[in-house]
């Protein structure tokens, strides 16, 4: 599995914490009006997430498309969905209404959760990124969202290492199973269109790596598909 920094579209107040972004339209009007920005260049982002329920941490990265195909078992979709499949555990209508969403938009809304085993020493590096000023805070009632950008180049080295070498459970099988069949979805347009690269934004899945991975809330952490 290869694991590199992301440049991330998201918000920047906290006026913007639960924006309806139903189409790529309403994401271009949010980056026109400065609610949301496309961070300049590629970071890892490390976050802390506190609800009603409980706190829990990880780092937010993108993954080779294929790495989460070969983690998502299919199972076949019905004539005339959206290409991809779902996997065992996401229900076929929920994921093909969530990647027709992805597609509409034209990016991940929020990051496919990735569980892993325990590993102190990626506890350590977290906590000592956390320890700084946050990028941003978003707050909604009882619910907080705190993240760190890891931007040096040997910062995102080292930490990106450390991902690839977790051990790692199957990704969430709804999220992970979308994101899947929108990327399907458009690649199979570039082919069909013979102007495939390979290089594709698609061809790469936003993740967030947990050892506890409750889903974010959507549009709080995203990535383009297209861009």
């Amino acid at each position: 599995m290869k694991v590199l920094p992301v440049a991330a579209v998201r918000p920047v107040s906290e006026a913007s914490y639960a924006p309806v972004v139903a189409d790529a339209g309403a994401l271009s009007e949010l980056l026109a009006q400065g609610s949301y920005l496309r961070d300049g260049g590629r970071a890892l982002y490390v976050y802390e997430y506190r609800d009603g329920e409980g706190a829990s941490s990880g780092v937010v990265a993108q993954v080779p498309m294929a790495w989460l195909s070969t983690r998502l078992t299919p199972a076949p979709a019905e004539d005339g969905a959206v290409a991809g499949h779902a996997a065992p555990g996401a229900d076929p209508a929920a994921t093909r209404a969530l990647a027709a969403h992805l597609l509409a938009v034209g990016a991940q809304p929020q990051p496919v959760p990735v569980r892993h085993a325990p590993e102190p020493v990626l506890d350590i590096i977290s906590g000592a990124v956390r320890a700084g000023a946050p990028l941003y805070t978003l707050e909604n009632g009882s619910v907080r969202l705190s993240v760190w950008e890891v931007r040096r180049e040997d910062s995102v080295g080292a930490l990106a290492a450390m991902l690839e070498r977790l051990d790692t459970a199957a990704p969430d099988p709804l999220l992970g199973s979308a994101a899947l069949a929108a990327a399907t979805t458009l690649r199979d347009a570039a082919k069909q269109a013979d102007g495939y690269t390979g290089g594709e934004p698609f061809n790469w899945a936003l993740v967030a790596f947990s050892t506890q991975p409750a889903p974010l809330p959507a549009n709080l952490i995203m990535r383009s598909l297209t861009a």
